[in-house]
């Protein structure tokens, strides 16, 4: 009986030794392929799990989870860099209670109206974080002037993003200006635009990921948006 209950301590011994040393990377690996079965791809991935203890683990539960990733898919978006981090995570439900971090070279839309997003950066509850995304002034110009031929059946010349909210051009040479905003679904639309019956959708909110857009302005020469992100369904 000795013999036996000596056996199942060293057991149990080794197992929390396994855990301890092993834990992180097998979590690591599991959550990366986690990743892919939510539809994550990218050509390079790397995660790293926090735990401490490492015992946590054998919960489910990590103090901290990084990924960084490069040209990756997910979303409804691609990205050319990934890098997030996220805290107190629930590994097997796919949760975290926080989130910060940054996508740089961000592609964002339906086939036909695809803008690309210099980069988002975001931080909060990973549910809900406030988010800042920079678009380059002739990515939204180059939307609009699309958006605006298809709607009035004119091209527009000469569009240019200006302060603080505006977008200007030529329509049969004639002057004109619309304002950028986001309407009442989220989307972002042109106001104002001559010829049409009403806003333009520029991009719309259902084919750009989970981002809740409330806020934009023309800075620096880039449209800054601000709104909120749901990170966790990104890798949901």
């Amino acid at each position: 009986m000795r013999g036996c209950l000596a056996v199942l301590v060293l057991a149990a011994a080794f197992g929390v030794a396994v855990v301890w040393v092993a834990g992180p990377p097998v979590a690591a690996g599991i959550v990366t392929v986690g990743l892919g079965l939510t539809g994550f791809e990218a050509e390079d991935t790397a995660v790293t799990v926090v735990a401490d203890p490492p015992l946590d683990l054998l919960g489910g539960r990590a103090d901290e989870l990084r990924i960084g990733a490069s040209n990756a898919a997910f979303g409804g978006l691609t990205a050319a860099t990934v890098d997030l981090v996220l805290v107190d995570v629930g590994i097997v439900e796919r949760s975290a209670a926080s989130v910060s971090g940054r996508l740089d070279g961000v592609v964002v839309g339906a086939t036909d109206e695809r803008l690309a997003v210099a980069s988002i950066a975001f931080d909060g509850a990973a549910d809900e974080a406030d988010a800042v995304a920079r678009v380059s002034a002739g990515a939204i110009e180059a939307l609009a002037a699309r958006a605006i031929e298809s709607r009035v059946g004119t091209a527009p010349d000469g569009v240019r993003l200006v302060a603080p909210d505006r977008l200007t051009f030529t329509v049969a040479g004639v002057s004109a200006e619309a304002r950028l905003a986001a309407d009442d679904s989220g989307n972002l639309v042109a106001v104002g635009v001559p010829g049409s019956a009403g806003p333009i959708v520029l991009v719309a909110a259902e084919s750009t990921a989970p981002f809740e857009l409330n806020g934009l302005a023309v800075e620096g020469g880039q449209l800054v948006v601000r709104g909120t992100l749901d990170v966790e369904a990104l890798v949901r």
